[in-house]
């Protein structure tokens, strides 16, 4: 269980907690930006990070994601249609944001919840 449901690493300094931060909210926004709002998606850090267990490394003396970045996306029930579109949508960003940033930023397939 997590302790400190704020922080995303129990080895990570405040500095590395304030760039995860960050970079959280810079795929947010570049998620927002490429899916629908009118898809009414949820978007929600999960793996380590999430549960506040991310792994650390240090290269050249500044603290980096160990391993990858999970997210879990929910969505209404789509037709089979506009999930293929979803889900192409997720894999053209998880590409765009793995190269980006140097390690796996994945995406989970629209995972369906009722309203």
């Amino acid at each position: 269980m997590r302790a400190d449901m704020s922080r995303f690493s129990s080895f990570g300094s405040d500095v590395f907690e304030d760039r995860m931060q960050h970079l959280l909210e810079e795929i947010a926004e570049e998620f927002s930006d490429i899916i629908p709002a009118a898809a009414s998606l949820t978007l929600i850090l999960g793996g380590g990070y999430g549960r506040g267990e991310g792994g650390v490394f240090l290269v050249n003396d500044t603290e980096r994601v160990y391993n990858d970045l999970d997210f879990f996306v929910f969505s209404p029930d789509l037709n089979p249609f506009k999930k293929s579109v979803l889900k192409s949508k997720l894999q053209n960003l998880h590409h765009t944001l793995s190269e980006r940033y140097g390690f796996d930023v994945d995406f989970s397939a629209p995972i369906p919840y009722s309203s």
